[in-house]
């Protein structure tokens, strides 16, 4: 019908067809921003790794929590009683993870690649 619906003012869309069958441009959907990470406007970290080691240094005296995340999404480390400056070492494949740090100071998200 032509008909275009902005989805981020609705929260649901639902249709149906009474057409049997393949329809070509039943839908079309169109993005207008990018997925990804987000610069992080205001970092309390820096994040940075050398072969399998995930080097972090804390930019205050913190405590802070770490989860490293493979691109599939999967956990691969977590430690919630870390402090300042730290050297992680991993024992995961060489490639792309995401490094999620949680301080009381906020929340910062790093991608990293790891190389052996």
């Amino acid at each position: 019908t032509g008909t275009m619906l902005t989805l981020d003012e609705n929260t649901s869309y639902t249709f149906s067809t009474e057409e049997a069958g393949m329809l070509e441009d039943r839908i079309v959907l169109h993005l207008n921003s990018t997925v990804g990470i987000d610069e992080n406007e205001t970092t309390h970290f820096n994040v940075y790794a050398i072969r399998n080691q995930i080097f972090v240094e804390g930019t205050y005296n913190q405590t802070y929590e770490i989860s490293v995340y493979n691109v599939l999404g999967q956990a691969v480390y977590f430690d919630s009683r870390l402090q300042n400056n730290q050297i992680i070492k991993l024992s995961v494949p060489a490639g792309t993870y995401i490094v999620n740090l949680r301080s009381e100071y906020g929340m910062q998200t790093e991608k990293i690649n790891i190389v052996h």
